[in-house]
């Protein structure tokens, strides 16, 4: 089994966490939080054969061109960025130091780089890590998904348990998030369109377009949320490109991005001092455990590239 994880979102998840520091005053819930999530992986989809870490290269040249305010928003609580930027480059010391992979492509986001590792990785089961709903469209008999933070128990999500838990199929999902936008991403999709009407939608028609069919062809007469939905159709549009993860249009130069792969050897002493640093007193003693349960086998090794 392949273990995916989305690298920013682990660590930002990890930063609104408890606020935990060194004795010198360094943020730290970061670091020790990817750490005992990480640990929490590998003992709830044991065995993991191969693991790796996806971090954000940028923001896509491709959906900026698109939507020139695509990902354009205010920072809610600038404390927890702060705290995130400073913890991100030593959760990927710590991650190089435990011989983990990892890829980080510039001008790439981790989102495309993910979908392209599981699909590479057909035949095989696979879990993303990450709570960002788009990777809800990827969901199929191989590839499933695990949400940190979901409060529902419904944390893991498959292609068993999509359908009831959503409402939809995995295969509608884009459609769904197209039409009710995403506000993190600064995607409006269609204006005044909300969970509900899209929904319905979806469960009536099956698709954006076979519904937008029907009503051109005068077959169904929307509502007034449902008209909404309707006029938007360039939005939808929009939103459709800016989210979609199973094509590589919004990618750049997609097949080369194993090259970009990094597999570090494992630096006990340097792990050591890292934590000692830290005042990670907890992950000192447990260092050897942790080093063992580490899958051995590379990304590279796992997909025979």
């Amino acid at each position: 089994m392949l273990l995916i994880i989305d690298g920013n979102n682990q660590v930002y998840v990890s930063s609104t966490a408890q606020k935990l520091s060194s004795k010198k005053g360094f943020p730290t819930q970061a670091v020790y939080g990817t750490l005992e999530s990480l640990m929490h992986y590998l003992e709830r989809f044991r065995p993991v054969d191969s693991l790796v870490f996806v971090f954000d290269g940028g923001h896509s040249k491709k959906r900026l061109a698109l939507h020139p305010e695509y990902k354009k928003r205010d920072n809610k609580d600038e404390e927890v960025v702060k705290e995130f930027q400073l913890q991100l480059p030593v959760v990927k010391e710590m991650l190089r130091c435990l011989s983990i992979d990892t890829i980080e492509i510039t001008g790439v986001e981790a989102d495309d780089i993910i979908a392209h590792i599981a699909y590479e990785a057909e035949g095989n089961e696979v879990v993303i890590v990450s709570s960002d709903k788009d990777f809800y469209q990827l969901i199929n008999p191989d590839i499933s998904i695990y949400n940190p933070v979901s409060k529902t128990k419904a944390r893991y999500l498959n292609a068993s348990n999509f359908k009831r838990t959503k409402g939809l199929r995995s295969c509608q999902w884009l459609d769904f998030r197209a039409m009710t936008g995403d506000s993190g991403d600064n995607i409006k999709g269609c204006f005044g369109v909300g969970d509900k009407t899209a929904l319905g939608i979806l469960q009536q028609f099956g698709s954006y377009r076979s519904f937008r069919k029907a009503v051109m062809e005068g077959k169904y007469s929307p509502n007034r949320f449902e008209k909404k939905a309707f006029e938007e159709h360039e939005a939808f549009e929009i939103a459709k490109k800016l989210m979609n993860l199973k094509s590589s249009e919004m990618f750049e130069d997609p097949e080369n991005i194993f090259r970009f792969v990094e597999k570090w050897d494992l630096d006990r002493a340097k792990l050591k001092k890292l934590f000692k640093k830290l005042d990670m007193n907890n992950a000192l003693t447990e260092l050897n455990s942790i080093i063992q349960q580490i899958p051995k086998q590379s990304l590279k090794e796992y997909l025979q590239i």
